[in-house]
């Protein structure tokens, strides 16, 4: 049934485009040991990055629904077929803001407004093995306006939410 459901969700251009150019690419991102699956920490860190973060209950309840086939993972049209679902139904318009703040949010672990670039490459290392660094590090000296080797949030926000407004 999620076979079929993905189909007719995919046979939407707009669905169709963002499950190939966003949702492949974070589902990839995200799937650290490679399995082409996704297990529980690694939903709920994706789930996180695309600022729908969720309670420990809520990402049970999630993890079980997107996992079908009850095989204890979350293959790409498992996780695909729900997103693109909600997507669709509407419940999907997260605010570049919103959004911006939560991924800030998980980098400045002490709350002092700033991140330290080297530090957020190590913790972008510790997410996955799909993460091409120069590219990683490219994206952070973007951001980092003033080249301190440190992002402060207002930048921060400001690129994510500029960013964001070019891909509507």
């Amino acid at each position: 049934e999620v076979n079929n459901l993905f189909a007719k969700l995919t046979k939407d251009p707009d669905l169709k485009k963002y499950c190939d150019d966003t949702l492949k690419v974070k589902f990839e991102q995200f799937d650290a040991d490679g399995s082409n699956d996704l297990d529980r920490v690694e939903l709920g860190n994706l789930l996180d990055c695309m600022g729908q973060s969720k309670s420990e209950e809520e990402l049970d309840r999630l993890f079980n629904l997107m996992d079908a086939d009850g095989g204890g993972s979350v293959d790409f049209e498992e996780f695909a077929t729900v997103m693109l679902y909600n997507r669709r139904k509407g419940r999907r318009d997260v605010k570049p803001n919103v959004l911006a703040e939560k991924l800030f949010k998980l980098f400045d672990k002490e709350g002092c407004g700033s991140i330290d670039v080297d530090d957020m490459l190590e913790h972008i290392q510790q997410m996955g093995k799909n993460w091409d660094m120069a590219d990683v590090r490219a994206f952070l000296d973007e951001i980092d306006n003033d080249g301190s080797g440190c992002i402060v949030k207002s930048d921060f926000i400001s690129y994510v939410e500029k960013y964001m407004g070019e891909q509507r």
